[in-house]
């Protein structure tokens, strides 16, 4: 009986660590909206947006490669250097820093006269 005790201790103990760590690794992410136009729209099948989640101080050059690697449809367009991002209807650096509740846009080259 006391064995049985202990490996039920055990397996409570180890239950509470990982529920603590699920906690902390979510505490450590965040989502961002991300809207497709033209291009992008098309790549991805129609959709108006995708939702990624990243790490705590993400930029949006790793925001990019986030995308990329979810939706691997958009990586080529991505990876263009034509491809502009826009952080909250600014257009934004891959060096500019995330925040939760931060939207973004990808903004493929069009082209027209």
């Amino acid at each position: 009986p006391i064995g049985e005790l202990r490996r039920q201790l055990r397996g409570a103990a180890r239950g509470a660590r990982a529920s603590r760590l699920c906690m902390a690794t979510e505490a450590q992410t965040f989502r961002v909206r991300v809207h497709l136009f033209a291009r992008a729209k098309e790549l991805a099948g129609g959709a108006s947006f995708v939702d990624a989640e990243l790490a705590l101080g993400s930029t949006v050059g790793q925001a990019r490669k986030a995308l990329a690697a979810q939706v691997p449809s958009l990586a080529e367009l991505l990876e263009s250097a034509s491809t502009a991002l826009a952080r909250n209807s600014d257009f934004a650096d891959d060096a500019d820093a995330l925040e939760d509740g931060d939207e973004l846009a990808v903004l493929p080259p069009v082209s027209g006269g």
